[in-house]
This record gives structure tokens, C-alpha cells and sequence, in this order.
């Protein structure tokens, strides 16, 4: 074999070896919001498939945001870190369109008011609501949620109307236990 291939075949060789493999990116980190909306719908209204509206609420059109954090919510959950109702303040000045791709360990559906109208124009409207959508404990409306610097604790609020006098709403308080969320305090500000 002449020298010049053995060069050509040693350097080919060497370069074979010195490459690294290619790896699959790293997967991108869990969603805080997304793992804090799975905890708190398991917590509160366990079920295999959900209906959402598409946009984020967080008060009542008749009362503020500030209010009802400063007169129900503040007092109702004793381990609230001020530092993660600021947050959820600031984060819920406006509506906002929940992400189509959440995973939320369950089937869900986003819809918005002109899909339900059509629903919602019949007396046996619930009843065709549950044709439409069975096993979901009702239509569910989330806030963003609002979190701590240290991303330990977050505040979220979770509506939900199963019947025309069957609904609530709440804000929940959950910590991060072992990675894992969990609501640890609830308070309800409206019921029907």
C-alpha cells in the first residue's frame, strides 16, 4: 500500500473517532402553569377529559382583581407569600388565550362562547352539553397562575358551572412537595 492512502486511511480513521455522537436535545423543562393546571383540576374536579374556555378570568367583571385578592383571598389563605399574589396580579391584568398544546395528563377541549352558544340556545341546554362533551365536570375557566421567585408556590384561580344553579369559584394555593404540585389551601368566592 502506498504511504499516501495509509496517510489518507489514517487520518479518515481518526476523524471517524474523534467525532461525538450526536445527541437528541435535552427535552425542554415541564411548564410550571401546565403542572400547576393539572394539579389543581385533579385536586378539585378529578376526571379523565375537560372542557376550558380559551381564556384566561381571574375576578368577576363586577369586582376588581385587587378587591377580591385584598378581601377574600389575601385572608382566606393564611401561607400566601405576598410575593406570589403580586405575581398572580400582575399576571392576570388581562385575558389571555390558553395554549392549544398544554399537557394536562387529560383529554381536554378549549372552547369559547360562540361554540357554546349554539349549545347554550336550548332549555335542555346541560343536557346537551353532556351529549356533547361526556364525563367533564362542567365548562372550567383558569387564571394564570401567579408564582413566587422561587417558584415554590403559586396562587391559580379555577371556575367551573356544571349546572344553571351548579358553579364556583375559587382560588387555590399549592406548593411544589417533592417537584410535585399540590393545592394545600383553597378559598371559595362565589357559589351558585
Amino acid at each position: 500500500m502506498k504511504p499516501a492512502a495509509i496517510i489518507l486511511i489514517a487520518i479518515i480513521l481518526l476523524a471517524a473517532c474523534s467525532t461525538t455522537p450526536m445527541s437528541e436535545p435535552a427535552p425542554a423543562p415541564p411548564d410550571p402553569q401546565a403542572a400547576v393546571y393539572t394539579a389543581v383540576l385533579q385536586a378539585l374536579y378529578p376526571a379523565e377529559a375537560y372542557v376550558l374556555m380559551d381564556t384566561t378570568q381571574s375576578a368577576s367583571a363586577y369586582v376588581s382583581l385587587e378587591d377580591v385578592l385584598q378581601r377574600s383571598v389575601r385572608p382566606g389563605l393564611n401561607g400566601l407569600d405576598p410575593a406570589t399574589a403580586d405575581d398572580f396580579l400582575d399576571r392576570n391584568q388581562t385575558e389571555s388565550r390558553l395554549p392549544p398544546d398544554l399537557d394536562l395528563g387529560a383529554a381536554y377541549t378549549l372552547v369559547d362562547t360562540e361554540t357554546l352558544q349554539p349549545i347554550f340556545a336550548n332549555e335542555d341546554a346541560w343536557e346537551r352539553f353532556y351529549t356533547a362533551y361526556p364525563g367533564v365536570p362542567g365548562i372550567l375557566t383558569l387564571s394564570q397562575a401567579g408564582f413566587n421567585a422561587e417558584m415554590t408556590q403559586a396562587l391559580v384561580y379555577i371556575g367551573i358551572q356544571s349546572d344553571w344553579l351548579s358553579g364556583e369559584g375559587s382560588y387555590a394555593l399549592l406548593e411544589q412537595v417533592n417537584g410535585v404540585w399540590q393545592v394545600i389551601e383553597q378559598v371559595v368566592v362565589w357559589m351558585s
